[in-house]
């Protein structure tokens, strides 16, 4: 069943959640939480979101897994994510600039300090967060043709994991893979391999 969005507040703005709900006596298999990059093209923070319900609508359908966005995590599922923030930010005034220009911030004055953000951003280190799965399973997607992320970013991060991970190259694929329906089907197929 479709599942209700949430409104959250946040510092950079309200912050849209979605959660799936299943039908009435289906079995929930398990939860898988969505997370995603940040929109490229100007104003499409709202665009980006509304694509969230389809993909978790379809997954909970197809699986069983229900997506919740805060949940005790069992593994991590990754699709094009650098192994350094700063690959994918290109700096804090580039990374502001970017969300001011898609809707990602739309609070006057955020943030206060455009230096203490970068510092808040700069102990973000993903391959780091791998290492810290302690034996959870990750998947990696990454497009062949990502002009973002190098596919060395997804390299790194399999390396760094301290439990079972997978690496799928998505032949063509670019940057933005949640609409690939080889993506799809990988994530589908690993969730199922998770229960």
């Amino acid at each position: 069943m479709p599942g209700p969005f949430r409104l959250r507040p946040g510092p950079a703005g309200d912050l849209w959640t979605y959660a799936t709900a299943t039908s009435p006596g289906a079995p929930v298999r398990g939860h898988v939480i969505l997370c995603h990059d940040l929109p490229r093209p100007q104003a499409s923070a709202s665009d980006v979101a509304l694509t969230y319900p389809a993909l978790a609508d379809r997954l909970a359908r197809e699986t069983g897994w229900q997506v919740v966005t805060e949940e005790t995590v069992a593994g991590v599922g990754c699709l094009g994510t650098p192994a350094e923030v700063a690959e994918l930010t290109g700096g804090a005034e580039a990374l502001l600039a970017r969300c001011r220009r898609t809707g990602v911030i739309r609070t006057p004055g955020f943030p206060a300090s455009v230096e203490a953000w970068d510092k808040e951003l700069s102990v973000m280190h993903p391959a780091e967060d791998a290492a810290l799965l302690n034996g959870r399973p990750l998947l990696l997607v990454h497009g062949s043709d990502d002009p973002d992320v190098a596919l060395s970013s997804a390299r790194a991060l399999a390396e760094a994991a301290t439990g079972p991970s997978e690496l799928h190259v998505v032949l063509g694929g670019g940057h933005w893979l949640r609409a690939d329906p080889r993506v799809l089907a990988l994530l589908v197929g690993w969730l199922e391999r998770r229960h």
